[in-house]
């Protein structure tokens, strides 16, 4: 049996993943209705405030525009996307995916970031985790037209560009390949189930070509309502 061998890697900014895939390293703090949520702290006794810094997310380009995958979002979502327009130059966001941690949200705080995300015209969300079920029903009831389910198993597959992100930083030579990516969900989000609008990837153990037969079967009415 291999050996696994994990390695961490502190970053101070955005730095390159791989094949055009970015990290956005530490997202800086501009809007002044987001916070971290709960109190997180770095020590025992709960004295020292954790800023959570290391809060980032990853991006790429795709032929409609940047496709974010967020962690968790204790930066703020709006934080974070703002940020990611700002390393690409301004360039329309496509897609947002992942937790935006507003589990613990004011109802102003909500408004605050629906408003934002209207405002940026981003054509799919997809709350996930602790977006939290309040945050994932307000979303959905204020913008149904652009959000999708984003469940365990949810397969969305984006057309990447075939350019690079220019963020100032030396991309690796394949980064401009075009291809196609597919983002899937992997842990503990509860949002709502559409079938009619995603795949679900197997969850029972399953070799390669089995998991492959099984999503070649999984046909979806309304041609790829999952390609975004």
């Amino acid at each position: 049996m291999t050996d696994k061998v994990r390695i961490t890697v502190l970053v101070e900014k955005p730095i390159p993943i791989s094949n055009g895939f970015m990290a956005t390293g530490p997202v800086p703090s501009v809007t002044e209705f987001e916070d971290t949520g709960p109190p997180f702290f770095l020590d025992a006794d709960g004295r020292k405030p954790d800023p959570l810094v290391d809060d980032q997310a990853v991006f790429f380009e795709s032929t409609r525009g940047t496709v974010v995958l967020l962690g968790c979002a204790h930066a703020g979502v709006i934080n974070t996307l703002r940020y990611v327009r700002e390393l690409t130059g301004e360039r329309p966001i496509h897609a947002v995916l992942g937790g935006m941690h507003l589990v613990g949200a004011s109802a102003q705080r909500l408004k605050c970031t629906i408003d934002e995300l209207r405002a940026m015209k981003i054509h799919c969300l997809a709350p996930a985790h602790c977006t939290g079920r309040a945050a994932t029903a307000a979303l959905w009831d204020a913008l149904p037209d652009r959000c999708i389910p984003c469940h365990v198993g949810t397969q969305v597959e984006f057309e990447l560009r075939a350019t690079e992100v220019e963020v100032g930083l030396a991309l690796p030579a394949n980064a401009s390949s075009a291809g196609a990516a597919t983002i899937a969900c992997s842990s503990g989000c509860r949002c709502g189930r559409d079938p009619l609008r995603t795949k679900r990837l197997p969850t029972t153990t399953q070799s390669d070509a089995e998991k492959a037969a099984t999503i070649a079967a999984q046909r979806v009415p309304r041609g790829e309502p999952g390609r975004q």
